[in-house]
C-alpha cells in the first residue's frame, strides 16, 4: 500500500511556538522556526514537507487550532499552492473547529 502524502498549513500569525505540534509528529516533519512571528514567538513549520503523512496529529494537538491538514487523494492531480505548484490534490481534513 502506497504511503499517503499530506501537508500542513500554519498559520503563523497565530502560532505561540509550544512545540506539542512538534513531538505530536510521528515523522518529525515540524519544527520550530528561526524567525519569529509578530508576537515574538517561533511558529512551527513544515522543516520536511516530503515526510507528511497527513496523519493530522499535529492539527488535533494544536491548543490554539493553528494547523490545517491536506491529505491527498489517490489519481487525482491539480496544481496546488502548498507544493509549490506541484501536480496533487488535497482532501482537506478539518480539525480543531470550535
Amino acid at each position: 500500500m502506497a504511503k499517503a502524502k499530506g501537508a500542513i498549513v500554519v498559520d503563523t500569525a497565530r502560532c505561540k511556538g509550544c512545540g506539542v505540534c512538534t513531538t505530536a509528529c510521528p515523522t518529525k516533519v515540524i519544527e520550530l522556526a528561526a524567525e519569529v512571528n509578530g508576537k515574538g514567538y517561533h511558529y512551527a513549520y513544515m522543516a520536511n514537507p516530503d515526510s507528511c503523512i497527513g496523519c493530522s496529529n499535529c492539527g488535533i494537538i494544536c491548543p490554539d487550532t493553528c494547523i490545517t491538514v491536506y491529505r491527498a487523494k489517490a489519481g487525482a492531480t491539480a496544481l496546488c499552492k502548498t507544493h509549490k505548484g506541484n501536480l496533487v490534490t488535497h482532501e482537506r481534513i478539518k480539525i480543531n473547529e470550535r
